[in-house]
């Protein structure tokens, strides 16, 4: 099949599906708002002239002319409120759109304008697709038929993700988190129960590992706490350089105040990493608390000071979770199932 993915070239997801796609035999273009290279596939920039989402009105004659290039088999746009709109608005078919979280969860709740974007997008496309199933609700609520939605996660690489053996320090409770630094993910919570625990004579070390427009705030945060000695900024990392960083972690955290399906917290239970989420449905569908992780209420510093704490002392209890999250995984998240999925989507499209 010729197909045509509208979305975020700089996202390792859009990069993920071009990819797997590619190698399931499809001919596959990218075309994004912003430029960056995907080795193998082309990838064709939308102008915007920097005015922002006023400037999606000049990049539509240029997505139509691509499209009548092209000639795709199948139209597949990543995030409703951007890319789902341009293609819906460019009256680009057959259209499958994914949404992958704050863009159905949050944007139309907040803004009368993105809630328009969302349902004029979602009325004009083929096929929706969610990343979990929590969210099929509200696209519902917003006027789509449930039997147009179809649910498929973003799964985990097990061939990339998996336990592997490695040094940790013994005694020394080591923590990570993947998660970007901007509000959504709410890392400053995070950095204050590390406090708490390392007033309880607590021998711990956190890597935050991402990037975004708080780090000069969050790492403002960490000095002022006496934390410089324990926190360490890992930044942006390549995908593959992440399971050996998973591998050396003892607790995974997610501060997520919102989510739709944590990817990060799949790849963190396929690498054995004990779970600490928030209390919100993307994760409560993956960790049943005191079972296989533990979850504790959105930005409560206490609970989730109180759930590190309780992880470190349970030894038996983060063993256990790791026997249960690797089964889970395995057959609720694999990458390969995913891809099989959606395929078999576009070929209904395509009939």
């Amino acid at each position: 099949m010729k197909i045509l993915l509208v979305s975020d070239s700089k996202s390792i997801h859009t990069k993920r599906w071009a990819h797997s796609l590619k190698d399931a035999g499809h001919q596959v273009n990218v075309v994004s708002l912003r430029q960056c290279d995907i080795p193998g596939i082309n990838v064709y920039v939308l102008p915007t002239f920097a005015m922002g989402k006023i400037g999606y009105l000049f990049a539509i004659p240029y997505l139509r002319f691509i499209y009548n290039k092209i000639k795709p088999d199948v139209v597949h746009a990543h995030f409703i409120t951007s890319y789902g709109f341009l293609c819906a608005i460019s009256n680009l078919k057959p259209l499958v759109i994914t949404a992958w979280g704050s863009d159905a969860l949050i944007g139309p709740k907040n803004s009368l304008l993105l809630r328009w974007f969302v349902q004029y997008a979602l009325k004009k496309c083929d096929q929706i697709t969610t990343v979990a199933n929590h969210m099929n609700p509200r696209l519902v609520e917003l006027g789509v038929s449930e039997n147009k939605i179809l649910t498929i996660p973003f799964g985990v690489d097990l061939k990339i993700f998996y336990p592997r053996i490695s040094s940790k320090t013994p005694g020394k409770l080591k923590i990570i988190s993947t998660r970007n630094f901007t509000s959504i993910y709410n890392l400053e919570t995070l950095i204050s129960a590390v406090s708490i625990i390392k007033n309880h004579k607590v021998d711990f070390e956190l890597k935050l590992v991402g990037s975004g427009p708080l780090e000069d705030e969050l790492k403002l945060q960490v000095q002022q706490q006496g934390l410089s000695e324990s926190v360490i900024f890992i930044g942006h990392v390549e995908h593959s350089y992440l399971p050996m960083l998973l591998s050396e972690a003892d607790i995974f955290v997610s501060s997520a105040l919102s989510d739709g399906n944590n990817i990060s917290l799949n790849e963190a239970m396929a690498c054995s990493v004990f779970p600490i989420a928030t209390n919100i449905e993307a994760n409560s569908q993956w960790i049943k608390h005191n079972e296989n992780g533990f979850l504790y209420e959105p930005a409560n510093i206490e609970d989730l000071a109180l759930a590190i704490i309780s992880a470190y002392n349970d030894i038996k209890l983060r063993k256990r979770a790791i026997e249960i999250n690797l089964e889970m995984v395995k057959a609720k998240a694999s990458w390969d199932s995913c891809v099989t999925r959606m395929q078999e989507a576009y070929y209904k499209l395509k009939e």
